[in-house]
Protein backbone atom coordinates (compact mmCIF):
# COMPACT_ATOMS: atom_id res chain seq x y z
CA UNK A 1 0.00 0.00 0.00
CA UNK A 2 2.93 2.45 0.71
CA UNK A 3 4.81 1.45 -2.57
CA UNK A 4 1.61 2.38 -4.12
CA UNK A 5 1.17 5.91 -2.45
CA UNK A 6 4.74 6.55 -3.08
CA UNK A 7 3.57 5.97 -7.14
CA UNK A 8 0.90 8.13 -6.99
CA UNK A 9 2.37 10.99 -5.07
CA UNK A 10 5.10 10.79 -7.32
CA UNK A 11 2.68 10.46 -10.49
CA UNK A 12 1.33 14.13 -9.26
CA UNK A 13 4.57 16.07 -8.40
CA UNK A 14 5.64 14.77 -12.16
CA UNK A 15 2.33 16.78 -13.45
CA UNK A 16 2.93 19.59 -11.85
CA UNK A 17 6.29 19.80 -13.27
CA UNK A 18 5.01 18.95 -16.84
CA UNK A 19 2.58 21.60 -15.88
CA UNK A 20 5.08 24.47 -14.48
CA UNK A 21 7.39 23.81 -17.87
CA UNK A 22 4.47 24.26 -20.08
CA UNK A 23 3.34 27.68 -18.16
CA UNK A 24 7.18 28.58 -18.73
CA UNK A 25 7.07 27.90 -22.35
CA UNK A 26 3.29 29.91 -22.87
CA UNK A 27 4.90 32.93 -20.77
CA UNK A 28 8.36 32.82 -23.01
CA UNK A 29 7.27 32.14 -26.43
CA UNK A 30 6.76 34.71 -29.04
CA UNK A 31 4.17 34.72 -31.43
CA UNK A 32 4.25 35.05 -35.03
CA UNK A 33 2.09 37.68 -36.80
CA UNK A 34 -0.62 35.83 -37.61
CA UNK A 35 -2.71 32.86 -37.16
CA UNK A 36 -5.92 31.47 -39.02
CA UNK A 37 -9.21 32.06 -37.21
CA UNK A 38 -9.76 28.15 -38.23
CA UNK A 39 -6.86 26.91 -36.98
CA UNK A 40 -6.47 26.76 -32.73
CA UNK A 41 -3.40 28.89 -31.89
CA UNK A 42 -0.56 27.07 -29.70
CA UNK A 43 -0.85 28.71 -26.63
CA UNK A 44 -4.59 29.77 -27.20
CA UNK A 45 -4.82 33.36 -26.99
CA UNK A 46 -1.05 35.15 -27.84
CA UNK A 47 -1.63 35.69 -31.50
CA UNK A 48 -3.57 38.41 -33.23
CA UNK A 49 -4.27 38.21 -37.35
CA UNK A 50 -2.69 40.18 -39.75
CA UNK A 51 -4.91 38.44 -42.22
CA UNK A 52 -7.83 37.87 -42.85
CA UNK A 53 -8.77 35.34 -46.17
CA UNK A 54 -11.24 33.22 -47.14
CA UNK A 55 -10.77 30.45 -49.57
CA UNK A 56 -12.12 28.30 -51.86
CA UNK A 57 -11.48 25.25 -52.00
CA UNK A 58 -9.01 24.34 -49.21
CA UNK A 59 -8.30 21.20 -50.31
CA UNK A 60 -8.08 19.50 -53.67
CA UNK A 61 -8.20 15.58 -54.42
CA UNK A 62 -7.68 14.51 -57.99
CA UNK A 63 -7.39 11.23 -59.70
CA UNK A 64 -5.47 11.76 -62.94
CA UNK A 65 -2.96 9.97 -65.51
CA UNK A 66 0.38 10.25 -67.04
CA UNK A 67 0.95 13.13 -69.28
CA UNK A 68 -2.72 14.56 -68.22
CA UNK A 69 -3.62 18.54 -67.59
CA UNK A 70 -5.98 19.67 -64.74
CA UNK A 71 -7.12 23.00 -63.73
CA UNK A 72 -8.65 23.84 -60.60
CA UNK A 73 -10.15 27.76 -59.75
CA UNK A 74 -9.09 29.30 -56.36
CA UNK A 75 -11.28 31.60 -55.00
CA UNK A 76 -9.82 34.14 -52.12
CA UNK A 77 -11.71 37.41 -50.37
CA UNK A 78 -10.65 39.41 -48.12
CA UNK A 79 -12.59 39.78 -45.29
CA UNK A 80 -10.54 41.38 -42.82
CA UNK A 81 -9.40 45.08 -42.91
CA UNK A 82 -5.54 44.70 -43.78
CA UNK A 83 -4.92 44.10 -47.65
CA UNK A 84 -2.99 41.04 -48.65
CA UNK A 85 -0.43 40.44 -50.80
CA UNK A 86 -0.96 37.04 -52.53
CA UNK A 87 2.28 35.35 -54.10
CA UNK A 88 1.27 32.08 -54.30
CA UNK A 89 4.43 28.63 -54.59
CA UNK A 90 4.56 25.01 -54.37
CA UNK A 91 5.53 24.52 -50.54
CA UNK A 92 7.01 20.94 -49.73
CA UNK A 93 6.76 20.59 -46.12
CA UNK A 94 8.06 17.06 -44.93
CA UNK A 95 5.26 16.70 -42.46
CA UNK A 96 2.65 17.03 -45.16
CA UNK A 97 4.14 13.87 -46.85
CA UNK A 98 3.90 11.47 -44.81
CA UNK A 99 1.63 9.39 -47.05
CA UNK A 100 2.89 10.43 -50.44
CA UNK A 101 5.41 12.11 -52.99
CA UNK A 102 5.99 15.82 -53.31
CA UNK A 103 4.67 17.15 -56.64
CA UNK A 104 7.49 18.81 -58.31
CA UNK A 105 7.08 23.10 -58.83
CA UNK A 106 7.58 22.24 -62.51
CA UNK A 107 4.47 20.67 -62.85
CA UNK A 108 2.25 23.84 -61.47
CA UNK A 109 1.71 26.79 -63.22
CA UNK A 110 0.20 29.62 -61.16
CA UNK A 111 -1.81 32.74 -62.84
CA UNK A 112 -1.46 34.87 -61.24
CA UNK A 113 2.20 34.61 -59.47
CA UNK A 114 0.85 38.37 -58.13
CA UNK A 115 -2.13 40.17 -56.75
CA UNK A 116 -3.21 42.53 -54.47
CA UNK A 117 -6.66 42.29 -52.45
CA UNK A 118 -7.93 44.83 -50.45
CA UNK A 119 -10.42 44.56 -48.11
CA UNK A 120 -14.00 43.43 -49.17
CA UNK A 121 -11.95 42.12 -52.64
CA UNK A 122 -12.08 39.14 -54.09
CA UNK A 123 -9.67 37.33 -56.19
CA UNK A 124 -9.46 34.38 -58.70
CA UNK A 125 -5.80 32.32 -59.07
CA UNK A 126 -5.59 29.27 -61.72
CA UNK A 127 -3.75 26.63 -60.84
CA UNK A 128 -2.71 24.26 -64.22
CA UNK A 129 -1.23 20.95 -63.25
CA UNK A 130 0.50 19.06 -65.75
CA UNK A 131 1.30 15.32 -64.51
CA UNK A 132 4.06 14.13 -66.99
CA UNK A 133 3.88 11.54 -69.04
CA UNK A 134 6.98 9.38 -67.38
CA UNK A 135 5.61 9.78 -64.13
CA UNK A 136 5.16 6.58 -61.89
CA UNK A 137 1.34 5.82 -60.37
CA UNK A 138 1.16 6.73 -56.40
CA UNK A 139 0.07 9.48 -54.33
CA UNK A 140 1.33 12.96 -54.57
CA UNK A 141 0.97 15.62 -52.54
CA UNK A 142 1.99 19.38 -52.07
CA UNK A 143 0.77 22.64 -50.79
CA UNK A 144 -0.09 26.20 -52.82
CA UNK A 145 1.14 29.02 -50.08
CA UNK A 146 -0.72 32.03 -50.76
CA UNK A 147 1.08 34.33 -48.23
CA UNK A 148 3.93 34.49 -45.57
CA UNK A 149 1.48 33.97 -42.76
CA UNK A 150 2.72 30.81 -40.48
CA UNK A 151 2.05 29.37 -36.68
CA UNK A 152 4.63 26.67 -35.21
CA UNK A 153 3.00 23.48 -36.46
CA UNK A 154 2.66 21.25 -33.02
CA UNK A 155 4.74 19.73 -31.78
CA UNK A 156 7.30 20.24 -34.55
CA UNK A 157 7.92 24.14 -33.48
CA UNK A 158 10.42 24.57 -35.68
CA UNK A 159 8.35 23.60 -38.52
CA UNK A 160 6.14 26.54 -40.41
CA UNK A 161 2.32 25.39 -40.96
CA UNK A 162 0.64 27.87 -43.67
CA UNK A 163 -2.15 29.38 -42.49
CA UNK A 164 -3.61 30.67 -46.04
CA UNK A 165 -2.96 27.84 -48.39
CA UNK A 166 -4.53 25.26 -50.41
CA UNK A 167 -3.61 21.57 -50.03
CA UNK A 168 -3.33 19.36 -53.13
CA UNK A 169 -3.65 16.13 -53.42
CA UNK A 170 -2.69 13.81 -56.56
CA UNK A 171 -3.26 9.82 -57.14
CA UNK A 172 -1.74 9.23 -60.29
CA UNK A 173 -2.63 6.19 -61.63
CA UNK A 174 -2.35 4.62 -65.25
CA UNK A 175 -5.31 3.49 -66.91
CA UNK A 176 -4.70 -0.97 -66.83
CA UNK A 177 -5.01 -2.85 -70.49
CA UNK A 178 -7.20 -5.35 -68.49
CA UNK A 179 -11.21 -4.79 -67.96
CA UNK A 180 -12.85 -7.55 -66.58
CA UNK A 181 -16.76 -8.53 -66.19
CA UNK A 182 -18.60 -9.72 -64.86
CA UNK A 183 -17.29 -8.93 -61.32
CA UNK A 184 -20.07 -10.29 -59.42
CA UNK A 185 -21.03 -14.22 -59.63
CA UNK A 186 -24.26 -15.54 -57.94
CA UNK A 187 -26.58 -18.35 -58.83
CA UNK A 188 -28.79 -21.59 -57.13
CA UNK A 189 -27.65 -24.95 -57.81
CA UNK A 190 -29.60 -28.27 -56.53
CA UNK A 191 -27.54 -30.43 -54.31
CA UNK A 192 -25.44 -32.81 -56.35
CA UNK A 193 -25.68 -30.72 -59.72
CA UNK A 194 -23.53 -28.25 -61.01
CA UNK A 195 -23.34 -25.27 -62.74
CA UNK A 196 -20.77 -23.60 -65.13
CA UNK A 197 -20.86 -19.84 -65.46
CA UNK A 198 -18.54 -17.65 -67.54
CA UNK A 199 -15.94 -14.36 -66.85
CA UNK A 200 -14.73 -12.49 -69.37
CA UNK A 201 -11.15 -10.69 -69.29
CA UNK A 202 -10.60 -8.39 -72.18
CA UNK A 203 -7.05 -7.17 -72.80
CA UNK A 204 -7.30 -3.74 -74.56
CA UNK A 205 -3.84 -3.24 -74.46
CA UNK A 206 -0.76 -4.08 -77.07
CA UNK A 207 1.03 -6.61 -74.33
CA UNK A 208 0.85 -10.06 -73.32
CA UNK A 209 -0.41 -10.59 -70.09
CA UNK A 210 -0.55 -14.02 -67.67
CA UNK A 211 -3.47 -14.85 -65.65
CA UNK A 212 -3.48 -17.76 -62.92
CA UNK A 213 -7.22 -17.38 -61.44
CA UNK A 214 -7.88 -18.97 -57.73
CA UNK A 215 -10.08 -18.70 -55.36
CA UNK A 216 -10.24 -17.35 -52.18
CA UNK A 217 -12.51 -16.39 -48.84
CA UNK A 218 -13.52 -13.32 -48.32
CA UNK A 219 -12.49 -10.67 -46.06
CA UNK A 220 -16.04 -10.55 -44.16
CA UNK A 221 -19.41 -13.44 -44.22
CA UNK A 222 -22.93 -12.26 -43.43
CA UNK A 223 -24.41 -14.05 -40.76
CA UNK A 224 -25.83 -17.18 -43.07
CA UNK A 225 -23.06 -17.36 -44.99
CA UNK A 226 -20.21 -20.03 -45.14
CA UNK A 227 -16.66 -19.79 -46.86
CA UNK A 228 -17.22 -21.47 -50.32
CA UNK A 229 -14.51 -24.63 -50.10
CA UNK A 230 -12.12 -25.67 -53.14
CA UNK A 231 -14.24 -28.58 -53.40
CA UNK A 232 -17.00 -26.74 -54.32
CA UNK A 233 -15.23 -24.88 -57.06
CA UNK A 234 -13.78 -25.68 -60.42
CA UNK A 235 -11.81 -23.21 -62.44
CA UNK A 236 -10.71 -23.07 -65.95
CA UNK A 237 -8.88 -20.24 -67.79
CA UNK A 238 -5.60 -19.47 -70.11
CA UNK A 239 -2.49 -19.12 -68.75
CA UNK A 240 -2.07 -15.80 -71.30
CA UNK A 241 -4.47 -13.08 -72.52
CA UNK A 242 -3.16 -12.00 -75.90
CA UNK A 243 -3.05 -8.08 -77.25
CA UNK A 244 -6.73 -6.88 -78.19
CA UNK A 245 -8.07 -10.56 -77.54
CA UNK A 246 -11.12 -11.91 -74.83
CA UNK A 247 -10.45 -14.97 -72.45
CA UNK A 248 -13.06 -16.76 -70.74
CA UNK A 249 -13.01 -17.92 -67.54
CA UNK A 250 -14.98 -21.16 -67.08
CA UNK A 251 -16.17 -21.00 -63.55
CA UNK A 252 -18.37 -24.26 -62.39
CA UNK A 253 -20.06 -24.03 -59.07
CA UNK A 254 -20.92 -27.42 -57.51
CA UNK A 255 -23.69 -28.27 -54.90
CA UNK A 256 -21.74 -30.08 -52.76
CA UNK A 257 -23.80 -29.41 -49.71
CA UNK A 258 -27.09 -27.74 -49.03
CA UNK A 259 -26.61 -23.96 -47.72
CA UNK A 260 -25.48 -20.31 -49.03
CA UNK A 261 -22.00 -19.65 -49.61
CA UNK A 262 -19.57 -16.81 -50.68
CA UNK A 263 -15.80 -16.23 -51.42
CA UNK A 264 -13.77 -14.34 -54.64
CA UNK A 265 -11.86 -15.23 -57.31
CA UNK A 266 -8.64 -13.65 -57.47
CA UNK A 267 -7.18 -13.49 -61.17
CA UNK A 268 -3.74 -13.14 -60.77
CA UNK A 269 -2.82 -10.86 -63.58
CA UNK A 270 0.30 -9.30 -63.90
CA UNK A 271 -1.23 -5.73 -65.42
CA UNK A 272 0.27 -3.89 -62.94
CA UNK A 273 -2.10 -0.56 -63.05
CA UNK A 274 -4.65 -3.07 -62.73
CA UNK A 275 -5.13 -2.92 -58.54
CA UNK A 276 -5.81 -5.52 -56.50
CA UNK A 277 -9.52 -5.28 -55.76
CA UNK A 278 -9.98 -4.75 -59.57
CA UNK A 279 -8.92 -8.35 -59.69
CA UNK A 280 -11.58 -9.64 -57.34
CA UNK A 281 -14.73 -11.68 -58.52
CA UNK A 282 -16.95 -12.45 -55.91
CA UNK A 283 -18.89 -15.52 -56.28
CA UNK A 284 -22.22 -16.11 -53.75
CA UNK A 285 -23.73 -19.76 -54.09
CA UNK A 286 -27.01 -21.01 -52.74
CA UNK A 287 -27.23 -25.12 -52.69
CA UNK A 288 -30.62 -26.61 -52.24
CA UNK A 289 -32.30 -29.62 -51.49
CA UNK A 290 -35.46 -29.77 -54.18
CA UNK A 291 -38.94 -30.27 -51.91
CA UNK A 292 -40.06 -33.86 -52.23
CA UNK A 293 -43.82 -33.25 -52.13
CA UNK A 294 -45.58 -30.01 -54.00
CA UNK A 295 -48.04 -27.90 -52.81
CA UNK A 296 -51.60 -28.63 -54.20
CA UNK A 297 -53.97 -26.36 -55.02
CA UNK A 298 -57.36 -27.73 -55.98
CA UNK A 299 -59.93 -25.97 -58.36
CA UNK A 300 -63.32 -26.62 -58.74
CA UNK A 301 -64.73 -26.26 -62.37
CA UNK A 302 -67.79 -26.97 -63.63
CA UNK A 303 -69.27 -25.26 -66.91
CA UNK A 304 -66.39 -22.70 -67.63
CA UNK A 305 -65.87 -21.84 -71.38
CA UNK A 306 -62.12 -21.12 -70.40
CA UNK A 307 -59.45 -21.72 -67.14
CA UNK A 308 -56.38 -19.54 -67.05
CA UNK A 309 -53.96 -20.23 -63.88
CA UNK A 310 -50.43 -18.25 -63.57
CA UNK A 311 -48.20 -19.35 -61.48
CA UNK A 312 -44.84 -17.17 -60.57
CA UNK A 313 -42.09 -18.27 -58.43
CA UNK A 314 -39.32 -16.65 -57.50
CA UNK A 315 -35.27 -17.36 -58.89
CA UNK A 316 -34.21 -21.05 -57.93
CA UNK A 317 -35.51 -24.24 -58.17
CA UNK A 318 -38.86 -24.35 -59.71
CA UNK A 319 -41.15 -27.35 -60.43
CA UNK A 320 -45.42 -26.51 -61.62
CA UNK A 321 -47.71 -28.89 -62.73
CA UNK A 322 -51.52 -28.14 -63.97
CA UNK A 323 -53.19 -31.46 -63.83
CA UNK A 324 -56.59 -32.17 -65.00
CA UNK A 325 -59.67 -34.36 -63.44
CA UNK A 326 -58.65 -37.24 -65.86
CA UNK A 327 -54.67 -37.26 -64.64
CA UNK A 328 -53.99 -35.43 -67.75
CA UNK A 329 -50.78 -32.71 -67.21
CA UNK A 330 -51.15 -29.40 -69.30
CA UNK A 331 -48.32 -28.19 -70.97
CA UNK A 332 -47.88 -24.20 -69.99
CA UNK A 333 -48.65 -21.76 -72.74
CA UNK A 334 -46.31 -19.64 -72.03
CA UNK A 335 -43.15 -19.52 -69.58
CA UNK A 336 -42.19 -15.68 -68.79
CA UNK A 337 -38.83 -15.10 -67.06
CA UNK A 338 -37.95 -11.56 -65.06
CA UNK A 339 -34.42 -10.54 -65.19
CA UNK A 340 -33.26 -7.34 -63.61
CA UNK A 341 -30.76 -5.50 -65.43
CA UNK A 342 -29.02 -2.57 -63.66
CA UNK A 343 -26.17 -0.14 -65.39
CA UNK A 344 -22.72 -0.06 -63.82
CA UNK A 345 -20.46 2.99 -63.93
CA UNK A 346 -18.26 1.91 -66.68
CA UNK A 347 -14.33 0.66 -65.65
CA UNK A 348 -11.07 1.41 -66.47
CA UNK A 349 -10.51 1.91 -69.23
CA UNK A 350 -13.66 2.91 -70.72
CA UNK A 351 -13.17 1.70 -74.17
CA UNK A 352 -16.36 -0.79 -75.63
CA UNK A 353 -16.14 -4.26 -75.34
CA UNK A 354 -16.36 -6.62 -78.07
CA UNK A 355 -19.27 -8.12 -79.34
CA UNK A 356 -19.01 -11.23 -76.86
CA UNK A 357 -19.20 -9.24 -73.99
CA UNK A 358 -21.73 -6.42 -75.89
CA UNK A 359 -23.63 -6.62 -71.47
CA UNK A 360 -20.07 -5.28 -70.07
CA UNK A 361 -21.82 -2.22 -68.79
CA UNK A 362 -24.68 -4.14 -67.27
CA UNK A 363 -25.20 -6.23 -64.70
CA UNK A 364 -28.24 -8.80 -64.87
CA UNK A 365 -29.40 -10.77 -62.08
CA UNK A 366 -32.80 -13.30 -62.29
CA UNK A 367 -35.71 -12.49 -61.21
CA UNK A 368 -39.42 -13.92 -61.35
CA UNK A 369 -40.43 -17.26 -63.55
CA UNK A 370 -43.89 -17.30 -64.53
CA UNK A 371 -45.74 -20.15 -65.69
CA UNK A 372 -49.16 -19.44 -67.76
CA UNK A 373 -51.82 -21.74 -68.68
CA UNK A 374 -54.75 -21.72 -70.53
CA UNK A 375 -57.13 -24.55 -71.28
CA UNK A 376 -60.17 -24.02 -73.63
CA UNK A 377 -63.21 -25.93 -72.14
CA UNK A 378 -61.80 -27.32 -69.56
CA UNK A 379 -63.15 -31.31 -68.17
CA UNK A 380 -65.67 -30.77 -65.72
CA UNK A 381 -64.13 -31.66 -62.20
CA UNK A 382 -61.20 -31.09 -59.77
CA UNK A 383 -58.53 -29.39 -61.65
CA UNK A 384 -54.96 -29.57 -59.41
CA UNK A 385 -51.91 -26.56 -60.02
CA UNK A 386 -48.92 -28.65 -57.87
CA UNK A 387 -45.75 -26.21 -57.11
CA UNK A 388 -42.60 -27.39 -55.83
CA UNK A 389 -40.30 -24.37 -54.98
CA UNK A 390 -37.84 -23.61 -52.32
CA UNK A 391 -38.79 -19.51 -52.22
CA UNK A 392 -41.98 -19.29 -52.57
CA UNK A 393 -45.09 -19.21 -55.64
CA UNK A 394 -48.13 -16.91 -56.55
CA UNK A 395 -51.14 -18.67 -57.86
CA UNK A 396 -53.30 -16.58 -60.06
CA UNK A 397 -56.54 -18.58 -61.22
CA UNK A 398 -59.05 -16.82 -63.87
CA UNK A 399 -62.89 -18.72 -64.64
CA UNK A 400 -64.06 -17.55 -67.56
CA UNK A 401 -67.84 -18.76 -67.92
Amino acid sequence: MNSRKAIFAGAILLACFVAAAVAVEVVSYKPPAAVSPHYYPDPPGKFHLLHRLYIHPRSVFRTVKPGSTIKIDVTVKNVGNTTAVLKPRVVNVYYYMASGLPIPASWINVTPKNVTVKPGEKTDIELKITVPNNTSSGEYFCLIALTNDTFPYSPFKLVPAYIYAVSINLEVRRPPDIAIYPTYLSTTVLKGKSKTMKIYVKNLGNKCYTMNPSLESPEFFSGYSKPLTKDMVSITAPKLIPPNSTAVINVTLKGVEEGQFSGKIYLNINDTNLESYMQEVFVNLNVITPPKTAYVRKINVSGLSELKVKVTVNSGYSEVRLVSPGGKEIRPASVTETVYVSRTKPGVPVKPYTVCVKTATYTASSGEKSYGFDVIKPENGTWKVCVKTVNYANIEIQKIY
